[in-house]
């Protein structure tokens, strides 16, 4: 019990009403503060900080109807709110963050599947220790915001439990409401506003989106029955190759800004000079407009595969179910033996099913015994002699083989050694000797990353260079394509989605369908945009190499 000289502990109802409103607006001011952080810290601004949250005025507002309806289970609706509250901080970062790193925006009902992927590239381009002090980090931060939210929540439910309390916040909220209107509708210049800008319009658009996603699905797999039957019109038996050997080389983060930014081009320029005065081959070059930029390299993928532009995981999905059939379908049915060849794939896929190779090879099956680099399992060199020995140089039968090399994938902070003796390179062992190549990048703040960026593409073609030493016979063709451009932190925002390609053979007379074409002799494009997409590359292949 407690004695007589003892007071009971404060309430709202208990302050004096000049107290109580400046805890009120002390109390308004502080969770307004909370609820308006967001990721990257470095883009939020005071006046966004001070500027009332739409969100949190939204919660006041509930609270203050529920303390005058005297609802119950007022401790679930405050956790309910502190809920939202910190749902919308992060659908605020995402909102910045997925246009900065993917030039498109965000969709909660698509990307939100694509979160253990995220926290995977964490783990893997970050040092353990530190990745764990991260999350523990982002978890007791969660959790103290929302208890902070939730506890001035509960404050605010026991301030508007007196009616003359709420009823002076619904006339200031009025007046709130009044001057927003005002300022919408008779502000002199655009962007005058008393509200800091809300998720609900994009809340709305998210929803918008899943009511029209049927509408959507519809017309794509109207537009891929089309594509089914104009495919089927097409020659296809790919006998002008003669039985010759085809690599289909995608290189990660490859794009035009390695051709059009001096910074990149001078540190590639070096290779580029040998491959073109080496006589043992002969190239032409081209660009193509990939269906994504800076991550989601399976949409160029499929897009190159099907003949189908495939730019929204929507489309990508709906591929994999439809009658359209991938590239590796035609050589197989040519006679090819078909491999793809997918070392940053660590675990199976069943959308790989789709695709049709008859050999695969994935982080595991490759047999790598060195060190990782980041999220990059092993290094190209290692990928490319590993399947020179074990396909190329004991085929029986003609080969199609795609490779989807990753040394240049993000965040580009860690990369192997050029080995020059290729007896050397094995089952990776050699690499836990050479030291890394190390650049200060940490991601996902790529800003300062075009050197290592730049490096990790001239390392990529230098490996490619010496395959082609390595294990290019005298019939076979070569198609060398980047799947998206990098991130618009290390290209600048507005850049295109065009990635170069390349086409080399020993055999001249492989590359006249592509010269023909309009591809510039060399290895260095120079088609003027708008460039075609990435979809038009099957069917023109199939015309040019088929006579039936």
């Amino acid at each position: 019990m407690r004695s007589p000289r003892e007071k009971p502990p404060e309430s709202p109802t208990a302050i004096p009403p000049f107290r109580t409103a400046a805890a009120f607006l002390a109390v308004w001011a502080g969770l307004n503060a909370l609820v308006q952080f967001s990721w990257p810290f470095g883009e939020i601004r005071l006046p966004e900080l001070l500027m009332p949250s739409q969100e949190l005025f939204a919660a006041l507002w509930v609270l203050c109807i529920s303390a005058w309806l005297k609802l119950r289970f007022q401790k679930g609706m405050a956790a309910g709110l502190a809920g939202f509250m910190i749902f919308a901080a992060v659908f605020r970062a995402a909102d910045r963050l997925v246009p900065l790193y993917f030039d498109r925006e965000f969709n909660l009902f698509i990307d939100g599947r694509f979160l253990p992927d995220l926290v995977s590239l964490l783990y893997d381009t970050t040092a353990s220790g530190l990745f764990f002090a991260w999350s523990a980090a982002a978890a007791a931060g969660a959790g103290i915001a929302f208890f902070l939210i939730y506890g001035g929540f509960r404050w605010l439910q026991r301030y508007f439990e007196q009616d003359g309390r709420r009823t002076v916040f619904m006339a200031a909220a009025n007046l709130l409401l009044t001057l927003s209107l005002g300022c919408v509708l008779f502000a002199p210049t655009p962007g005058g506003r008393v509200f800091s800008p809300g998720i609900w319009p994009r809340i709305a658009a998210e929803i918008g989106f899943i009511l029209t996603v049927e509408k959507t699905r519809r017309h794509q797999l109207d537009l891929l029955e089309t594509a089914v039957r104009r495919m089927a019109r097409l020659p296809s038996s790919l006998d002008r190759l003669n039985g010759r050997n085809v690599y289909l080389i995608f290189v990660e983060s490859y794009g035009e800004t390695v051709f059009e930014d001096p910074r990149h081009f001078g540190m590639i320029a070096p290779v580029l000079r040998r491959l073109s005065a080496d006589d043992r081959f002969s190239a032409c070059s081209n660009y193509l407009r990939s269906p994504t930029i800076s991550g989601s390299s399976w949409l160029a993928h499929g897009t190159l595969a099907g003949g189908v532009m495939t730019d929204t995981h929507l489309k990508f999905k709906l591929l994999l179910g439809s009658r359209i059939k991938p590239m590796a379908h035609y050589f197989m049915r040519a006679g090819y033996r078909t491999v793809c060849v997918m070392p940053g794939t660590k675990t199976p896929r069943p959308e790989d099913a789709w695709f049709e190779f008859q050999g695969k090879y994935d982080a595991n099956a490759l047999g790598y015994r060195g060190p990782a680099f980041g999220w990059v399992t092993m290094p190209d060199q290692f990928v490319l002699d590993t399947i020179c020995r074990k396909e190329i140089r004991t085929a029986e039968s003609p080969l199609f083989i795609e490779f989807i090399l990753v040394s240049s994938h993000a965040a580009f902070h860690l990369q192997p050694q050029y080995i020059e003796d290729w007896s050397r390179v094995g089952d990776g062992s050699v690499f836990h000797d050479l030291e890394m190549r190390t650049f200060p990048v940490v991601w996902p703040d790529l800003t300062n990353a075009s050197e290592a960026y730049a490096t990790s593409i001239a390392y990529v073609l230098t490996v490619i260079e010496g395959f082609l030493h390595q294990c290019l016979d005298r019939k076979a063709l070569v198609i060398v394509v980047g799947d998206h451009q990098p991130s618009p932190q290390i290209t600048g925002e507005g850049r295109s989605r065009s990635v170069p390609i390349h086409i080399i053979s020993p055999s001249p007379d492989l590359l006249a369908p592509f010269l023909k074409r309009g591809y510039t002799p060399g290895f260095i494009p120079e088609q003027p945009p708008p460039h075609p997409g990435m979809d038009t590359f099957l069917e023109g292949f199939l015309e040019d190499f088929s006579s039936r």
